[in-house]
């Protein structure tokens, strides 16, 4: 997202319906410029980084780019980090001094309108402490406990108050149990980043920039191939987007995206001690 927005308390709304969205169901073909970047996917095998660690880099037709990172649990630990600088890092830096392999940009954030001070939006759990209070019913948790990765809806809350890392955010692309989860298309063509859980000891980080996909497009790659999908996500929530998309990774820094604005918090990725 672009921080010249208004204070960015915007996001905490949800997803409005729009002229340009469509009324989409389960029942919907896949949309074309999935099924484009769906079939540069399958064609490339994944590449193995290091142990726990694979790869899939592809450019569509359309140009549209996918960086899509599988992540073993029993080599890595999945973490939330805040910026050290109130008006916030960028995630290669929140990465390098996390000493971690990966980082994404985490949840939603604003912005006062004076200091320029970062916040998040959408509620945020670390270390028992809560920095952010919950959105009701838009979107879905991701929580981070030890040995786990998971993703649930926002009405049934982020699990056991205290126990482990939780962040909120939106939109829930597909629902535990691979329940598709979208009903509208906005058909906005931006930057994407993704956490996609497999119901196993693994999850995924997909980074999707180039000419960008709608939220729509990127959430059915997330499914099954039998729906015309790729990834078979038993569940997957979509973070913050747009400008606030950035992605760095310690073993090749040109896998990089630098991102058009800092951010208050990130996903970062750890070698299990």
């Amino acid at each position: 997202m672009n921080r010249q927005t208004l204070s960015r308390a915007l996001v905490a709304l949800p997803l409005a319906f729009s002229p340009m969205a469509t009324l989409a169901q389960e029942s919907d073909p896949a949309p074309e410029r999935t099924l484009d970047v769906r079939e540069a996917l399958a064609v490339l095998p994944w590449q193995v980084l290091e142990d726990g660690l694979e790869l899939k880099e592809i450019v569509s037709q359309r140009g549209i780019r996918i960086r899509a990172f599988r992540i073993s649990l029993k080599h890595f630990d999945l973490g939330i980090v805040l910026a050290n600088n109130a008006m916030g890092e960028r995630a290669n830096e929140i990465g390098e001094r996390s000493e971690a392999v990966l980082a994404v940009n985490g949840g939603f954030f604003g912005e006062t309108e004076t200091e320029r001070k970062l916040y998040p939006v959408g509620y945020l759990r670390l270390e028992g402490k809560v920095h952010a209070a919950p959105w009701q019913t838009s979107g879905g948790y991701l929580s981070i406990n030890k040995d786990r990765v998971s993703i649930r809806p926002s009405i049934e809350g982020p699990g056991i108050e205290g126990a482990g890392d939780a962040i909120q955010s939106k939109p829930l692309l597909i629902e535990p149990g691979g329940k598709w989860a979208m009903n509208t298309n906005q058909q906005k063509l931006r930057p994407r980043t993704i956490v996609c859980t497999f119901g196993n000891d693994s999850f995924l980080l997909a980074v999707i920039s180039g000419s960008g996909m709608s939220l729509y497009e990127a959430g059915w790659l997330m499914r099954d191939a039998g729906v015309g999908g790729y990834f078979g996500c038993d569940a997957a929530l979509a973070m913050d987007g747009g400008g606030s998309t950035q992605l760095w990774v310690s073993s090749d820094t040109s896998l990089g995206i630098v991102g058009e604005t800092p951010v208050n918090n990130a996903l970062v990725v750890k070698r299990r001690k």
